[in-house]
């Protein structure tokens, strides 16, 4: 459609949004658009203008959208007027038709009903147009014409023209009511006048049932719902005024059960038409299922959460005792042993393992399926990792008696980068399973690399043993929760059939998959493919085996005994001198007396726990160190919920000393690099790679957004162009006015950048920015900092992936 610069259109709309987006789209097909965002500034506009075509909202403040229409009419009867609204309520429907509302469009929006009804205001304007000039012709060519004929064509000319209008006024009427979603017929005292195609579909009769028997619909009323429905029809009818609405169920004629909303108007305009009835028929079926639907979610959700209090007790009450047994073991370990006493702690260490594997594996499940887990992806120097893997259990298999195989191919690249930890998971319960599942003969490990293209290979880890091998039935359920081949293998083998299950949700995590080959009585082989990309062969970010030397003071808020002499060895094998507090109030009054580099604070104490202590310490001090909570909820939903009161960092029982290490270097090193750039950084260094894994950019939102625009990618690249252009100055404003403490600033320009990010699809730069807004109701202002902090390294690479992915910019 080539760009008119004939036609002027005024578009009415309060929301900025739509607003905005609308225009945009006109303004690509029309030259001369005008807005106005409420009916009084329309009608300002409508007269200092006198637009061509007026397109507007009915729901406006100030002045709705059909008073502004009433009043443009009541100048300008010819003036042409499509109203556009969500709502199909049958009062605004009659009320535009006595205004004279040329064209009746439905939200959301359909862009081609909106071309369309463009089109039929513009050919009536031009078709004004050429008659305007024509009828000025005629009068300058026929000056001397008699005084009669110009009565005579004159008369003629409004005999046109009002059959024009009366035309048109039945096509409009058309065209509203075919435009209605509703069942709808219009009746007189004597015979229904009109039934849209929309009867048909909700009912399944023919309109001309409706056109000879008014009162056919109620033939399929059900039963139980019919009696009360022709009680409440007798008392309106015998009134032949006002209107009734009520529900009742239909069977159509095909057998099928809807829910139906019934409505019923009398109006009477005795001047004019005279008595006219109004029926409507609404197909409210899937409200009714919505209902039942979000009950039955309420139910699930109510069980999730039992779930989740059960799995959170039970990782509670097992990791306790268990983070005391494995860490004097080791300490155990480390002094001098008879050869007895050894083989009773290795039988102890042993039977740990197993109660904590099982922990872990409910626990892994459990995340696994409410999609709480989150990858840590790492350089790995997977030679050293296949190694230490294939060597714990080439011991364990040359023990049962079997012999054990390790192979690594040469093209395999000495570093990837995957999730140590879930690599480690699956490989352990693969070779796990092997050496479960084999009595005689050899397991086999080995990993190779296939190059998948440019960026991207796969590494295969292969596990092969010559076990008891699985039925080919059953090959396509053993990924199954708590799947075992047959009762003799929970008898015969430990586990709870997790293991495989957990293996290919982990393998889905990382972008990989699961393959098995087997054949009973011969064994198997389970395949681990890993996609990574090719370019992780020069990264040397890895730490010594060696604990590092920190050298802080830490004050360390715990009430069992066992545990502070745990975290304590773990501390003071680093150089950290460790303060004890027994309970939350007693690290209140320690924190007071004396200055810590970091806080460690268990969450369940006696006398004040862990989270009422962070709050109170927040609330007396503006300048603390880190706050690490501890505790045995190992789930990430709970983790999640002590960051929100307050902790900066958690960990889980039983604490491993390579985590509480890894954590307290990480604050160490945030809080120096803070120090150095000053009260808000200036830049953060370029973090781009794996940007998916970083930034929740909705991609449903982009779709929605396409497919509004008929997938015009100009339209989008110039949406998130604007949005990147108007963030970085709110960015700016809110740094500006966290370093001047100007709240109102910081609350306005948060506030703003909150709404543009929901639009656009950026649900973590919104949440940050919804998390400021809150401080500012609370009027807590300390946590602004970080939260911008945090904010402006979410931007950064929010920022970066729109520039890849949408704008398509070489970064």
């Amino acid at each position: 459609m080539e760009k008119n610069d004939t036609i002027s259109i005024l578009y009415v709309e309060d929301q900025d949004d739509v607003r905005l987006f609308l225009s945009k789209i006109l303004s690509r097909h029309y030259s001369n658009i005008i807005l106005a965002e409420n009916g009084k500034d329309g009608l300002d506009l409508y007269h200092k203008h006198r637009p061509d075509i007026v397109i507007t909202d009915i729901k406006m403040p100030v002045m709705d959208g059909l008073s502004m229409s009433s009043r443009i009419k009541e100048s300008n009867p010819k003036a042409q007027i499509i109203l556009t609204t969500a709502h199909s309520d049958m009062e605004y429907f009659i009320q535009s038709i006595d205004i004279g509302i040329n064209q009746y469009i439905l939200k959301p929006i359909d862009r081609e009903k909106l071309y369309a009804a463009i089109d039929n205001c513009k050919d009536q304007v031009l078709l004004e147009r050429e008659i305007e000039n024509q009828n000025k012709k005629l009068k300058e060519n026929n000056e001397k014409l008699t005084r009669q004929e110009r009565e005579l064509r004159e008369n003629l000319q409004k005999s046109i023209a009002l059959k024009e209008i009366i035309s048109k006024s039945e096509e409009n009427f058309r065209k509203v009511a075919e435009n209605i979603q509703d069942a709808f017929w219009l009746s007189d005292r004597h015979k229904v006048l009109f039934v849209n195609n929309a009867f048909e579909t909700i009912s399944g009769l023919s309109s001309s049932v409706i056109y000879d028997n008014p009162s056919a619909y109620k033939e399929y009323i059900h039963e139980e719902d019919k009696s009360q429905f022709l009680i409440l029809l007798k008392e309106h009818e015998a009134n032949h005024k006002g209107s009734m609405g009520t529900e009742f169920r239909i069977k159509t004629p095909a057998g099928e059960i809807k829910n139906i909303w019934y409505r019923d108007v009398f109006i009477d305009n005795e001047k004019e038409r005279g008595l006219r009835r109004i029926c409507m028929l609404s197909d409210i079926s899937w409200k009714i299922e919505k209902e039942k639907l979000q009950n039955d979610l309420l139910i699930a959700r109510e069980a999730a959460q039992i779930k989740h209090r059960l799995l959170a007790n039970v990782s509670h009450e097992m990791r306790t005792p268990l983070n005391g047994i494995f860490a004097m073991s080791e300490i155990l370990a480390a002094t001098t042993l008879t050869d007895q006493q050894a083989e009773y702690l290795a039988t102890i260490r042993e039977a740990g393992e197993d109660m904590l594997e099982i922990t872990n594996s409910l626990l892994d499940i459990h995340e696994l399926e409410y999609n709480q887990v989150q990858v840590n992806m790492q350089p790995i120097r997977i030679r050293e990792f296949f190694a230490e893997v294939s060597g714990k259990y080439e011991k364990l298999t040359l023990s049962k008696g079997l012999k054990f195989q390790s192979t690594i191919a040469a093209n395999v690249p000495e570093i990837i980068i995957s999730d140590p930890r879930r690599l480690r998971q699956v490989a352990e319960l693969l070779l796990s399973n092997a050496l479960k599942f084999t009595e005689k003969g050899e397991i086999k490990a080995e990993i190779t690399s296939e190059e998948i293209d440019h960026d991207f290979r796969n590494i295969i880890i292969k596990i092969s043993d010559t076990g008891k091998g699985i039925r080919e039935d059953y090959l396509d359920k053993i990924f199954s929760l708590f799947s075992q081949q047959d009762d003799s293998d929970a008898r015969s083998y430990d586990g709870l059939g997790l293991g495989l299950t957990i293996c290919q949700r982990i393998a889905l995590l990382l972008k990989g998959a699961i393959e098995v080959d087997s054949e009973e009585g011969k064994g198997s082989v389970f395949s681990f493919i890993l996609p990574v990309k090719n370019e992780a062969k020069d990264r040397q970010i890895f730490s010594q085996n060696k604990p590092p030397q920190l050298g802080l003071t830490v004050l360390y808020a715990e009430d069992k005994e066992v545990n502070q002499k745990i975290i304590s060895i773990m501390l003071q094998n680093t150089g950290c001198r460790v303060d004890i507090a027994q309970n939350g109030l007693e690290a209140i009054e320690k924190f007071k007396e004396k200055n810590y580099d970091i806080i460690l604070m268990d969450i369940q104490m006696p006398v004040m726990d862990g989270i009422t202590a962070t709050k109170k310490l927040r609330e007396e001090f503006s300048n603390l160190p880190p706050i690490i909570g501890i505790s045995a909820n190992a789930l990430k939903a709970d983790a999640q919920f002590y960051i929100d009161q307050g902790l900066d960092d958690y960990i889980s029982k039983p604490v491993s000393p390579k985590i509480l290490y890894q954590k307290i270097s990480e604050w160490l090193q945030e809080k120096n690099e803070k120090n150095e750039t000053g009260k808000i950084p200036d830049s953060i260094p370029e973090e781009i790679e794996n940007l998916e894994e970083k930034v929740d950019l909705d991609w449903e939102t982009l779709t929605t957004l396409r497919e509004q625009t008929n997938n015009n990618e100009d339209i989008i690249k110039d949406l998130y162009g604007t949005f990147l252009l108007e963030a970085d100055v709110m960015m700016e404003n809110i740094k500006n006015a966290i370093s001047e403490n100007d709240n109102e600033s910081l609350n306005q320009s948060t506030h703003s950048l909150k709404g543009l990010s929901a639009t656009i699809g950026a649900m973590k730069v919104y949440h940050i920015c919804s998390e400021m807004d809150c401080l500012h109701k609370e009027k807590s202002f300390s946590r602004s900092e970080p939260l911008f902090i945090l904010l402006s390294r979410y931007y950064k690479l929010l920022k970066a992936i729109i520039r890849k992915e949408v704008l398509h910019e070489n970064l």
